[in-house]
């Protein structure tokens, strides 16, 4: 199946969100927005609007190791969480140090490696 620009970028800054060193998907996740030309802005948004709304209960979760999302549930859980205005205010507003921090070392890692 054909992924969206959009959806491509869901999938890779999910990776941000894994129980693992997460540092070792930078370069993944810079590869996309390159080669989509997204802005700092739209990554940003993306991470904190849409990601995090679906993702942030893996970082407080004791579930133990994995490697990855399953592709088909994240789009669709993402998809529905964007849809439903109640969705935005059930984070806590504690984790957007977490999604700048990252934010932040994939724009130097970008701005270093061009």
């Amino acid at each position: 199946m054909q992924r969206t620009p959009q959806q491509q970028l869901w999938i890779a800054l999910s990776s941000l969100y894994l129980d693992a060193d997460v540092t070792a998907f930078y370069a993944d996740i810079n590869r996309v927005i390159a080669e989509h030309g997204f802005s700092d802005l739209e990554v940003e948004r993306t991470l904190i609007e849409e990601v995090e709304l679906v993702l942030h209960h893996n970082l407080t979760s004791t579930a133990g190791e994995w490697a990855a999302f399953d592709e088909g549930w994240l789009l669709e859980q993402i998809t529905t969480a964007i849809q439903n205005p109640n969705t935005q205010s059930s984070r806590p507003w504690s984790l957007r140090g977490y999604a700048h921090k990252h934010l932040k070392a994939l724009r130097k890692q970008r701005t270093d490696g061009a």
